[in-house]
């Protein structure tokens, strides 16, 4: 992967709030050298465990899940 960068779409105003963070986009990195890759800042919450869920997706990368 050579690319960085990182994807945002805009959530329809008509989806009621509920109150639930939500992650949409994407963020292309590599892995280091122990196989480790870092979640972008923006994304991590606050005050937060920064405990994550990543599952590997059919197509080839990993999709990761806030806590």
């Amino acid at each position: 992967m050579v690319r960085n960068g990182i994807v945002w779409i805009v959530r329809d105003k008509d989806v009621p709030e509920s109150g639930t963070t939500f992650f949409v986009g994407e963020f292309t990195h590599a892995l280091d050298s122990k196989g480790r890759v870092t979640i972008p800042s923006k994304w991590r919450i606050p005050g937060g465990d920064n405990t994550y869920l990543a599952l590997p997706n059919p197509g080839g990368y990993v999709t990761v899940y806030p806590p």
